[in-house]
């Protein structure tokens, strides 16, 4: 639909884990394992997150990294990430490549490039900033996935992972909200920083390949 309306040399899809559970086949009817998942930020009991006590403690064991990150994998999320996958994920991946690939086909048609940008979860970002090692958890797990499928259709997976990872590593610095799990203003700066760096080498390899 928006493809004629703008005419574009280069079409840029953002990508977070999150979609893997929220994404539904083309014909547009929810898989029967489609779930709607929690934020992180509301992994507590709604009932009491009223009371100040329990607010201020939430809030003082998310600014830990090592605890927000095992918090973390109490919740639903925690399955985007556990070895091996299991039922659930497989049937979202391969929802999610559909769509992919029918994204891909479109834009091949109109002669169009078609990126994805990956921008991952806190979850990922602090653990593999901090080194931990957690039993049965790859935090690359869905990355190195769309990437080889990526890699196979012949499209651009570009993942802002490792630019992440790196300022967090060097400066320890936030770059998510800690409740809900949303980039901040530095977060998005960083995203935009390494995205651009990869898209400017897409730019000059468009640039140089033969038409």
């Amino acid at each position: 639909r928006l493809l004629p309306q703008y005419d574009p040399d280069i079409v840029v899809v953002a990508f977070l884990p999150n979609d893997l559970f929220t994404n539904t086949p083309i014909n547009g009817q929810p898989t029967s394992s489609a779930v709607r998942l929690p934020t992180v930020g509301r992994m507590w009991d709604s009932t009491v997150s009223n009371l100040h006590v329990i607010d201020l403690t939430k809030r003082l064991l998310m600014l830990n990294d090592w605890l927000y990150a095992r918090l973390y994998l109490i919740t639903a999320r925690g399955q985007y990430f556990r070895l091996p996958p299991n039922d659930l994920l497989k049937g979202q991946i391969d929802v999610t490549k559909s769509l992919l690939a029918y994204a891909l086909r479109v834009c091949q048609e109109r002669r169009v490039q078609f990126v994805v940008l990956s921008i991952p979860q806190q979850f990922q970002v602090l653990v593999k900033g901090r080194l931990y090692r957690l039993d049965g958890i790859d935090v690359d797990l869905i990355d190195s996935v769309f990437g080889d499928f990526a890699a196979a259709m012949d499209f651009h997976w570009i993942p802002v992972l490792p630019g992440l990872v790196a300022h967090y590593r060097g400066y320890r610095e936030d770059l998510y909200y800690r409740l809900d799990g949303h980039l901040n203003n530095l977060g998005n700066s960083v995203v935009a920083d390494y995205f651009s760096s990869q898209f400017m080498k897409l730019l000059v390899q468009k640039q140089e390949s033969p038409q």
